[in-house]
């Protein structure tokens, strides 16, 4: 398959977006919590805007969880 550079975005580029190591998105792509990106034929991985969007909708959701079970903690401490 070929990739049509201008609309793809490279990992490196993708840990800016963000604001994670590229570590941390390899990792969540392994676990299956982020989409996987195309590969081109050397095995690098290209990310389109859906695939930006979907990253940012799951750190949201684990963002929200961490206010959730701090703020839970909190008025169970205070109970």
């Amino acid at each position: 398959m070929r990739i049509k550079f201008m609309n793809y975005i490279r990992v490196k580029d993708v840990e800016k977006i963000i604001d994670r190591d590229r570590n941390t998105i390899l990792r969540w792509e392994r676990e299956g919590l982020i989409p996987h990106p195309q590969k081109d034929s050397r095995g690098w991985r290209f990310y389109n805007e859906k695939d930006i969007e979907a990253i940012r909708k799951f750190m949201k959701k684990i963002k929200r969880q961490r206010i959730d079970f701090y703020n839970r903690n909190k008025i169970n401490k205070y109970e």
